[in-house]
C-alpha cells in the first residue's frame, strides 16, 4: 500500500480492496499452466531482505482488452486543409478515438520506493527487466505485441491538464473518479467520448505540448524501453495524453538475449559479470541479480544464489546479460 499510495495508477491503485484483488489475480496467473489471454495479470515485487520490505513493483498484463473492456486510445493523425481560392494550406493533428477488443499484452505499474533509486545495483532497471525474463520463459501466455503507457506530466495536484479539457467535457467526471471507474468499466468512455475528430489546435497551447510528453520521473523509462525496441506509434492515452510505446515481442532485445541455461553451482569467486537469472514453476518464479559465469550450455552461480532462488543443482534457469 506504501508503494500503491505514491503511484496511485490504474495498474496500482491507492485502494487496498483493488490491491488485494490484483494480488489475488496474480497468484492465480502465476499458477495457471495454460496460457490466458483474457485475464493474466502479473505482479513482480522487489524485496528488501534486510528489511523484510518490499521496495518495488512492476506488472504484466497478458491481454490489455477484451470485448467488454477493450483498449482504448487516441490516435494522433494529420489533417491537410488547403484553399485554392485564398492560396493557404494548413497541416491539422487531430486525435481520433480508437479500441481494440482484441487484446495486447502490456507492461506497466513501474515504481521504485525513492530510497532506492540511487542504489549502485541499478534496482529499477532490474524489477524493470523482470518483466522481461518471464516473458521469455513463457512466450505461449502472452501476446504477440507488447504496449507500454507511460506516465504524462501532471498538475500539482495530480490531476491531468489534458483530461480537464477533453475526457471531463463529455464524462462529467474528474480525472481520478474516470482512473477508478476504467478499472472495471471502459464503456461510458466509448459511449460518452466524440467519435469525431478532435482538432488540436482547439486545445490551449499549453495542453497540447503535454500530448505525447513523459514526466520527467518517466524519462528513464522511456529511453530504456526504446532502446530495447519500443516506439512511440503516435498514440495516446485517452485520460491524461500520456504516450503509447509498442514493440513486437519477437523484437525486444530482452526476450531475444534471454537463455535457458542448466544452473551449478561454483564455490570461490565468480569471474563472470553479473545477470539476472529467475527459476521457479507457477507462484515459486523468482530470480536475483548476481555475478555469474555462462557457458554454451550452463551457469554457474555461487551456491549462495541457487539457495535464493530454491534451484537445485542442475535444472534450468533463465538468464539475461545485463
Amino acid at each position: 500500500m506504501r508503494l500503491a499510495r505514491k503511484l496511485d495508477s490504474i495498474n496500482l491503485p491507492y485502494d487496498e480492496s483493488v490491491i488485494l484483488e490484483i494480488i489475488r489475480r496474480s497468484v492465480e496467473s502465476f499458477a495457471a499452466r495454460k496460457k490466458s489471454w483474457t485475464f493474466g495479470h502479473y505482479v513482480f515485487v522487489l524485496e528488501d531482505p534486510r528489511r523484510r520490505a518490499v521496495v518495488g513493483s512492476s506488472q504484466i498484463i497478458d491481454k490489455h482488452g477484451i470485448v467488454n473492456r477493450p483498449h482504448i486510445c487516441f490516435k494522433l493523425i494529420n489533417i491537410e486543409k488547403h484553399s485554392r481560392t485564398m492560396d493557404r494550406r494548413f497541416t491539422h493533428t487531430c486525435l481520433k478515438l480508437e479500441w481494440n477488443p482484441e487484446g495486447i499484452t502490456e507492461i506497466g505499474g513501474l515504481i521504485l520506493d525513492e530510497r532506492y533509486r540511487s542504489h549502485p545495483d541499478r534496482l529499477g532497471k532490474l524489477i524493470s527487466y523482470v518483466r522481461f525474463l518471464y516473458m521469455a520463459m513463457h512466450p505461449d501466455k502472452y501476446r504477440p505485441e507488447i504496449l507500454a503507457e507511460l506516465l504524462p506530466p501532471l498538475d500539482k495536484s495530480g490531476g491531468s491538464p489534458f483530461w480537464e479539457h477533453i475526457g471531463k467535457k463529455f464524462t462529467g467526471m474528474d480525472y481520478k473518479e474516470a482512473n477508478a471507474k476504467c478499472r472495471t468499466n471502459a464503456e461510458f468512455m466509448f459511449s460518452l467520448f466524440p467519435h469525431t475528430l478532435l482538432y488540436m489546435n482547439l486545445l490551449p497551447e499549453k495542453v497540447r505540448k503535454l500530448i505525447g510528453a513523459v514526466h520527467p520521473k518517466t524519462r528513464p523509462a522511456k529511453e530504456m524501453l526504446e532502446h530495447i525496441g519500443f516506439r512511440y506509434t503516435d498514440e495516446v492515452c485517452p485520460f491524461d495524453g500520456g504516450p503509447h510505446l509498442r514493440a513486437r515481442f519477437d523484437e525486444v532485445t530482452l526476450i531475444k538475449r534471454c537463455r535457458v541455461l542448466r544452473a551449478v553451482p561454483k564455490q570461490g569467486p565468480i569471474q563472470g559479470p553479473a545477470v539476472l537469472i529467475g527459476a521457479g514453476a507457477g507462484a515459486d518464479f523468482r530470480a536475483c541479480a548476481a555475478p555469474a559465469e555462462v557457458s554454451d550450455k550452463e551457469v554457474a552461480v555461487s551456491p549462495a544464489v541457487l539457495k535464493l532462488l530454491s534451484l537445485p543443482r542442475g535444472r534450468p534457469a533463465a538468464v539475461l546479460p545485463l
